[in-house]
């Protein structure tokens, strides 16, 4: 009896894997220098933008693990002095 319902339970988890993602498309993207990193959120192709707080840039402190959002303007000027190190595409879920 075990053993069916330990099959029972993959068959379930492999049905969620295969559904498909809901919410808005979006690309995450990771920079960095030498002191912190920072992540955006951008729509990823048309369509209406995704949440203000599914976008709002985060300041990473590597060191100590914290982190805090801060404006677009902010996050603008950063990504200008800071490196590209990684991208991936995501879903934005609805609230």
């Amino acid at each position: 009896m075990p053993a069916a319902l330990a099959l029972a339970g993959c068959g379930q988890g492999e049905a969620q894997k295969s559904a498909p993602p809901q919410g808005r498309k979006v690309m995450r993207t990771i920079y960095r220098d030498d002191k912190a990193m920072l992540l955006v959120v951008m729509p990823d192709g048309p369509g209406a933008p995704p949440s203000a707080d599914c976008t709002q840039p985060l300041l990473i402190d590597p060191a100590s693990g914290a982190v805090r959002a801060i404006s677009a303007q902010e996050a603008a000027e950063r990504q200008r002095r800071m490196e590209l190190v990684g991208a991936s595409e995501g879903n934005c879920l609805p609230r």
